[in-house]
């Protein structure tokens, strides 16, 4: 049997297909980098309210993730450019890779602009044409919250630009506190392998996830793991296995992409952080891993076959630290192709 290994843990969704590992595992020397960069940022009204779970408008969310990430990308050559949609500008114009231009484009982009009037019109980010003079593989960086009032269907837009940019990947730091748009971008996501989603408010809130993104969605190492799917969404309270309002949100958007999966046997395991006794810490690991198979059922996810394991306390993480100990209070699923 071929297993698949997808990790439930930290704040929200990420997932990758064709490529990487855990975000706690060791990797090697960046080796090679895609060829171009890309951030696609929505700039639309929508983009310009308050995240429902974060409290902070969107636009700065997607601008503090940009910075993390561009601050982990390795000193290696390749272009980079920024664009927005709703409307569409150039912060950046694409040319060799420099940090600090990078992140004055980043930061030059403003909040609390007008929420009302400004439609949301996604689909044209597709058709931006800042794509068709780039040469050699790559990686698009889209930044939104994945709604869309206005023009074409974004997910059938995604596909025309991917058969006519066969060699880039749209990769997805989602700013979605919707259902509709955590869909949305999930199946954009699930266009094409190789594809990584996560959530900003991850990238912003655990420090080693920016560098994570970078390693899957935009760099190689020497020594990543092949045909690896990994997917970061649930943590849980100390004590608790109650499944929050992000964890149920990111849950919603995996289990849209996984009725689009052939069927698979999933074994979901939960863990726990050093808080506690060990016998409470086992039956909570166990409770934390028996909510999320009950959730995903609940979905509509049924045509899987569910297997459970408690594993007590992970030492993934450091329990030393308060973000350590809110990595390790998590549910992990392998899934095993047969």
């Amino acid at each position: 049997m071929k297993r698949i290994s997808l990790v439930i843990c930290a704040l929200a969704l990420v997932l990758c297909w064709g490529g990487g590992v855990s975000a706690h595992q060791t990797l090697g020397a960046h080796i090679k980098c895609q060829d171009n960069v890309l951030f696609l940022v929505d700039y639309s009204g929508s983009m310009m309210m308050t995240h429902k779970l974060y409290k902070e408008e969107k636009i700065n969310v997607a601008k503090q993730a940009m910075a993390k990430i561009n601050a982990k990308l390795p000193d290696l050559p390749y272009q980079a450019g920024l664009v927005t949609f709703a409307p569409k500008t150039t912060p950046l114009s694409m040319g060799a890779w420099n940090r600090d231009a990078m992140n004055k484009a980043i930061w030059s982009l403003k909040d609390g602009q007008a929420i009302f009037g400004r439609t949301t019109p996604m689909a044209n980010g597709f058709a931006s044409g800042a794509y068709g003079a780039l040469a050699g593989k790559t990686a698009v960086v889209l930044l939104s919250d994945g709604l869309s009032n206005l023009g074409p269907n974004p997910v059938a837009s995604a596909q025309s630009f991917y058969a006519a940019n066969p060699n880039a990947t749209i990769n997805i730091v989602s700013l979605a506190d919707t259902k509709q748009g955590a869909a949305t971008l999930a199946s954009i996501a699930a266009l094409k392998p190789g594809s990584v989603l996560m959530d900003a408010t991850e990238i912003v809130a655990v420090e080693e996830l920016a560098g994570s993104f970078v390693d899957k969605a935009l760099c190689y190492r020497a020594t990543q793991a092949k045909d690896v799917i990994v997917l970061r969404s649930v943590h849980f309270a100390v004590g608790s296995y109650k499944l929050d309002k992000i964890a149920k949100a990111k849950l919603d958007a995996y289990a849209a992409v996984l009725k689009t999966r052939p069927a698979e046997t999933l074994l979901i395991r939960g863990w726990a952080d050093v808080t506690g006794n060990k016998a409470k810490n086992l039956t909570l690991s166990q409770n934390r891993a028996s909510a999320v198979k009950q959730y995903l059922e609940n979905t509509g996810v049924k045509n899987k076959i569910f297997m459970e394991d408690g594993q007590g306390v992970s030492y993934d993480y450091d329990n030393a630290t308060s973000e350590g100990r809110y990595m390790n209070r998590r549910a992990e699923i392998d899934v095993v192709k047969q």
